[in-house]
């Protein structure tokens, strides 16, 4: 059994958690703040790295929905994810698929 999960804003300033992400690393850089922009790249490999070595699947269906085959938590990347979703107040919609 997989998870579907959908995200929505009613944010009018809202931006996928890719977008944001880029963007948000991008401003690092920029302002010279290259230690917590590389932060963030390595908790976004971390993430990648645990969903690999779980056998873990993550498929984008759009900007906003995934499926998830397992839940693969990395506390570093969740503490960003967090932040996202603190600044649009994201919602989820779960949906369990075949």
């Amino acid at each position: 059994m997989s998870l579907k999960i959908t995200m929505t804003s009613s944010d009018s300033n809202y931006r996928s958690f890719e977008e944001w992400f880029d963007q948000k690393t991008t401003e690092f850089v920029a302002a010279g703040n290259d230690t917590t922009a590389e932060a963030w790249i390595s908790a976004m490999r971390a993430k990648s790295a645990a969903e690999e070595a779980a056998d873990a699947t993550v498929t984008k269906i759009d900007a906003n929905s995934v499926v998830l085959n397992k839940q693969v938590v990395v506390e570093a990347f969740d503490a960003i994810f967090t932040q996202w979703v603190a600044q649009y107040n994201v919602q989820f919609t779960y949906e369990e698929i075949e």
